[in-house]
Parts: structure tokens; C-alpha cells; sequence
């Protein structure tokens, strides 16, 4: 049996305070009996501050967090364009976090992008090795390239690269790579933000020629100095490429996330950033289930949001992997009925016989309402809407160029979009693109959509979770993480509501004199629309809500949300230091300019 096949549990948080790495390891350990236990030590030390231009550029805020290969132990060529500082910060973390690992008896991971974008600096110097154009053009004001893969002075650049860096991580036994996002990208790949592109010399090659050449060298680079790791391929491809890309991996290499051997089970973190605490008993009892099976390999334990911005707590980390030991010692349970009766006896081990029945039902009922959250309305994300636009934060007004500079001055600035006309004025262009609302009924003010029933529903089950268990940390905390992050879609779904009616009178807003008093009785200029009243409704609910959340966060809600320790690491995809002062703001401005709408649209209850 190849190292591949065996079983292998795979943690992952980026953690960069080293006495809580060492708790996080501790809690890891848990797990050995069930397989080897590798933890990712591959975090950055700090923010990848010299790859950020010095004007705005939010797709840097985008990628200065992913790690890269050439970030702990680079080449010469590559190491003389890389701040000195920055690197020994990189490589003291991850050799104390490899120490730790020995102390318990565990072996290494690494997660990374790659190929990852260099600087300009290095491609001046070597120009014969400039790649493909690897940012976003609508979201990034300075270029970005990465290596041409298809050269062989880089394959020999990344072999080195790996044989220096396992001599110093001698237990990695596992590395991880995203392609194609984030910063990274290979010559002419089909989802490269810019398009396919490349240097003209390597445009006939296939694209899995190309990528299992890469990862080969890689590889190679490894049995240089130890063991060879198992290298998990994944990120963002074409139909075709995949196709074309399963026929060239290497040995011991997976495409990970295109077949049944890897599973993944840990906190929701990812998928509900920036809130912390939110983990799903019967989704993970189910995805165990999984891991006894003979063609499952990899159990990957998951508790990173996207791009190493935030990792859970080790208290939640704890709750989770006793949650996954239990599963795993009691063989795993398959079938429906198996399952629920495993989520059954674990929700009597928590809070008793007289409150198990009571939490397994809230429990149902979670997973239920996420499912149907993902189907309805799959592009509501708190990332792409309640972050890195700003929903969260910013003010819900009519007409957003009405704003002074000091009351856009905290939420403007870190917008996804370097267009500042667009970042006032749309609030739904999120991430490059246009928010749909999926199935959501939208701008109708006599409905009642669904979807926001269901966000209702999920602040109910919180609240009934907070009740059932106020001495049991853990589901105390995921109460009251499901109604914030209630709270967070409720805004998403009002300013994307908002946002509609705002389209539809768009020509209304531009034309308007704002000096000028409106006069309900020329109706034949001032159109009565009942689409006012529809936003008033609008407009105080979100009032209401962020003050709702405001509460949440004072009541402990803070330590469970991601956000900036201080100013300087606020940016697009982090929310700032002064969250509850932010949300304050909101509040005051939204109701400073309460009647701004009647500049546009008359009461039809005149």
C-alpha cells in the first residue's frame, strides 16, 4: 500500500500565535488511533505586505494571506526579490510549528497556491520566465504574472525550492495546492481572471502535460532530501483540463476534490466567514461514515476561512474532533436511520435525556435550512456581499451619492471594486459580478419570500440552541453564531432588494434636482410608486436588524466574528477593529437620511 492509500486525517487552520498552534496540535492528536495525523504548518507569519502596491488595488487584499512554496525557503534566484524580514518570519513559524509536531508524534501538511505570482522585479530580471497575467482586471489597478511552468529553469526553480523545503520540515508528508485562483495561475489556463494567456512558446502544450510536468518536478524536488508526499492537485479548470489533467498526474498525487478518496468534515467557516463557531453534527457524522470505507483515503479537517484570513476557535476545534472520535470509534454509523440515531446518542451525551430530544431536532432542522439556504439562494454569501462589499457595515440609503466623505469615509475604502462610482452605487456587483437572488421572489412588496422565513428559522433554532444549553460552551457559542449569521443574510437579502428598486428608478435618481422640494401633486413628474413604501420597509428592518447584531456582538458575539485586531489589517476581505462602532454608524446615517427617498418617489397613500 502507497502512502496515498493510507488512512490520513489532515488538519488545517491558520493559526500564527504559537502557543495556540501547540493547543491546536494537542487537540489534533486526538485523532491518531484512526490514522496518521498530518497538521498544515504552511501559514504566513504576517501579511504579504511587499507584494501590496501602494495605491488601491483591493484584489491584493484578495491574495496577500495565500501562501506559496517560494514563501518559506525559496530559490536564490527568487529569494534576492523577496523582503528578507518577511521570509525569516515565514521560516521561524513554520520550523517551531514542525517542532511541536514532533512533540506529539505528528506529521506535517502544507496548503499553497501555485503557481503563485513573483515580483516585477524578478521578471525583469528574468524576463524568459514571465508567465501568464494571474490578477482580476476588474478589481485590480496593478498587474500581476506568475512563472511560465513550461520552462525548465522553473521546474528546476520549484525542485529546489522543495528539496530545501523539506530539509527543513523533514515530517511534511502531505502538500495541498490550489491553481488557477487567488494569485496563481498556469499559461493559457481556460479560468485565469484575464483570460487565457501566455507566452507564445508553450501555447500548443496540453494543459495536463503541462500541470503533471509541474507537479512531477515537485516531486522530484522532494525525494531530494526524504520521503516523498502526497501532493492533493485542486483549483479552478475546464471540463476539458480536468479530463486532460487526470491523464498526467504523477504517482502519488490525487486531484483532489474530483473523486470519492478524500472527504472533508471540521467548523463552516469557510463557507460562513467571518463568522466563527458553526459546525453541523449530522453533516459530519455523515462524512465520517465515509472514512471506514476502503476507497476513502484522506479525511481533510477543516477550519480555515478561504485564503488563511481567520481560523476557528481550539474550543470549537476541540468540540468537533470529539464529535468525529466518537463517530469514528463507534464504526462509523451508515444509512439514514444509523446516523440519526449516532446524532441521537450524541446529543444525550451533551446536554442529558431531558434535552437530547429537544437538540436533535434543532439539529435536524439547521442542516435542513442550510441545504435549502444553498438552493435558493446560492449566491448569497457573507464573503463576496456582507464583507468584501461592505453590506455588513455600510449605510442603506436611497442614494449613496448623497453621502459626505465622512460618513463613507470607514466603509468606502475597502470595497471589492476600484471603481469608486460602481463601489458607491451598486450594492449588489459583487466579486466580479452581478448578485442573483436565485429563487428568491424579488422586489415585491406585497410577498413574503421564503428565503427570508428561513433566515428567521435559523435565528429561532439559535435561540433555542442558546436555551437548551447556555452552560455548554460549544452550542451555546453555535447559537449564537447561526443569529449573527442570520443577521448578516438578512442584510444581504434588503440592500439586494434595495438594489432592485433602485435599478428600476435609476433614470430618476440621475435626473432629480436633490436641492429641490418634490410636489406629490404633479404626478405626471413625481411618479406615486408603491415601490417607496416597499423600501421604507426595507430600510427599517435593516435599521433594526444591525441593531439586533450590535447587541449580539456585545452579548459575546465579538470574540466568534473575524475582524481586524487593528487598523492596519482591516482591508477588503477583513473587517476593521471598530466593528460595533461601524455598525453604529450605519445605523445613524441610515437614519439621517431616512428621507432621502422621498426626493424620487411619492407615497402612493396620499
Amino acid at each position: 500500500m502507497t502512502y496515498l492509500e493510507q488512512k490520513k486525517i489532515i488538519f488545517h487552520n491558520p493559526i500564527r500565535q504559537i502557543d495556540e498552534f501547540a493547543r491546536f496540535a494537542e487537540v489534533a492528536a486526538q485523532l491518531k488511533e484512526h490514522g496518521d495525523v498530518l497538521v498544515d504548518v504552511g501559514t504566513l507569519a504576517d501579511r504579504n505586505w511587499p507584494m501590496r502596491p501602494q495605491h488601491l488595488s483591493p484584489w491584493h487584499d484578495y491574495a496577500d494571506r495565500s501562501p506559496s512554496l517560494h514563501h518559506f525557503f525559496p530559490h536564490p534566484q527568487v529569494a534576492e526579490h523577496l523582503d528578507t524580514a518577511w521570509l525569516q518570519a515565514n521560516q521561524d513559524l513554520i520550523k517551531r510549528k514542525a517542532d511541536i509536531l514532533e512533540q506529539h508524534g505528528l506529521k506535517a501538511s502544507i496548503w499553497a497556491v501555485e503557481p503563485f505570482l513573483l515580483p516585477e522585479s524578478f521578471f525583469t530580471a528574468y524576463p524568459h520566465l514571465r508567465g501568464p497575467r494571474v490578477d482580476h482586471p476588474r478589481r485590480s489597478s496593478h498587474d500581476e504574472f506568475s512563472l511560465c511552468t513550461d520552462h525548465p529553469e522553473t521546474l528546476d526553480i520549484y525542485r529546489q525550492t522543495c528539496a530545501q523545503l523539506k530539509q527543513h520540515v523533514p515530517q511534511l508528508m502531505a502538500l495541498s495546492l490550489k491553481g488557477n485562483d487567488a494569485g496563481s495561475a498556469f499559461c493559457w489556463a481556460a479560468s485565469g481572471y484575464p483570460g487565457r494567456n501566455g507566452p507564445r512558446h508553450c501555447e500548443h502544450v496540453r494543459p495536463g502535460q503541462r500541470v503533471g510536468n509541474f507537479l512531477s518536478a515537485l516531486h522530484e524536488g522532494f525525494k531530494q532530501s526524504g520521503d516523498d508526499p502526497v501532493i492533493y492537485y485542486g483549483g479552478n479548470m475546464s471540463h476539458n483540463e480536468i479530463y486532460d489533467v487526470e491523464h498526467y498526474m504523477p504517482e502519488n498525487t490525487h486531484l483532489h476534490g474530483m473523486h470519492s478518496g478524500c472527504i472533508k468534515a471540521g467548523a463552516k467557516i469557510s463557507s460562513l466567514y467571518p463568522i466563527k463557531g458553526i459546525y453541523n453534527p449530522l453533516e459530519i457524522i455523515k462524512t465520517t461514515a465515509q472514512f471506514n470505507q476502503t476507497s476513502t483515503h484522506t479525511l481533510f479537517m477543516d477550519f480555515r476561512s478561504s485564503y488563511d484570513r481567520g481560523g476557528e476557535s481550539t474550543e470549537t476545534v476541540q468540540h468537533v474532533v470529539e464529535l468525529v472520535n466518537t463517530s469514528l470509534k463507534n464504526d462509523a454509523p451508515n444509512g439514514t436511520r444509523a446516523i440519526h440515531n449516532a446524532l441521537a446518542d450524541w446529543c444525550s451525551e451533551q446536554v442529558g435525556a431531558d434535552q437530547s430530544e429537544a437538540l436533535f431536532e434543532l439539529l435536524l432542522q439547521m442542516d435542513e435550512c442550510f441545504r435549502l439556504k444553498n438552493h435558493s439562494a446560492p449566491g448569497f454569501t457573507t464573503l463576496y456581499a456582507a464583507v468584501s462589499n461592505r453590506l455588513m457595515t455600510r449605510p442603506f440609503v436611497f442614494n449613496p451619492n448623497l453621502l459626505n466623505d465622512d460618513e463613507e469615509s470607514y466603509f468606502l475604502p475597502h470595497v471589492f471594486n476600484i471603481f469608486e462610482e460602481h463601489a458607491r452605487n451598486d450594492y449588489i456587483d459583487i466579486h466580479g459580478a452581478r448578485l442573483h437572488g436565485g429563487t428568491i421572489v424579488a422586489n415585491d412588496s406585497n410577498s413574503s419570500p421564503a428565503i427570508l422565513g428561513l433566515f428567521n428559522k435559523m435565528a429561532s433554532l439559535g435561540k433555542n440552541m442558546q436555551r437548551i444549553a447556555p452552560e455548554h460552551e460549544a452550542l451555546s457559542t453555535l447559537g449564537l453564531s447561526l443569529r449573527m449569521w442570520s443577521s448578516l443574510m438578512r442584510s444581504i437579502y434588503n440592500f439586494y432588494q434595495g438594489q432592485l428598486i433602485r435599478y428600476t428608478h435609476q433614470q430618476r435618481i440621475e435626473e432629480v434636482d436633490n436641492n429641490e422640494l418634490i410636489d406629490p401633486s404633479n404626478s405626471n413628474r413625481n411618479p406615486v410608486s408603491q415601490d417607496l413604501l416597499h423600501w421604507n420597509a426595507l430600510m427599517r428592518d435593516e435599521i433594526d436588524n444591525t441593531a439586533e447584531l450590535i447587541q449580539l456582538l456585545k452579548d459575546g458575539g465579538l470574540d466568534h466574528m473575524v475582524h481586524a485586531a487593528e487598523d492596519r489589517y482591516q482591508c477588503t476581505f477583513v473587517l476593521g477593529p471598530d466593528l460595533i462602532q461601524n455598525l453604529e454608524s450605519k445605523i445613524k446615517i441610515t437614519k439621517d437620511h431616512w428621507l432621502d427617498v422621498e426626493k424620487y418617489l411619492v407615497c402612493p397613500n396620499v
